[in-house]
């Protein structure tokens, strides 16, 4: 945890739901998981799943709350937070191979 009280996490999507959550300012899931805790300010990791790559950050403008308008590709999500992200442009995202690779140089 942050010296503020804000906390980190990794927000994962497919590389279609990550396009609708930059764009619509959400992020979703089936069954409230962590989002009850995620607080206002806390930050977030962008990785997308498929593609295995980190793909920028962002911040909880929202805290959780429940809407069963359908956004996401693949399904409803209706547990939701407000986010914004800053989403890198393809080449400069974080190959989940590197970071193991850095990872194992610093064992």
């Amino acid at each position: 945890m942050g010296s503020n009280g804000q906390q980190a996490w990794i927000i994962v999507a497919g590389p279609d739901s990550v396009k609708v959550c930059a764009k619509k300012g959400l992020f979703g899931l089936n069954g409230k998981g962590p989002l009850p805790r995620v607080k206002v300010g806390d930050r977030l990791v962008v990785y997308i799943r498929g593609d295995k790559v980190f793909a920028g950050v962002g911040v909880v403008t929202e805290p959780y709350f429940m809407d069963d308008e359908p956004v996401f590709p693949g399904g409803l999500y209706p547990d939701r937070i407000g986010i914004t992200l800053d989403l890198l442009p393809p080449e400069k995202r974080l190959d989940i191979e590197t970071v193991r690779l850095t990872r194992n140089r610093q064992e």
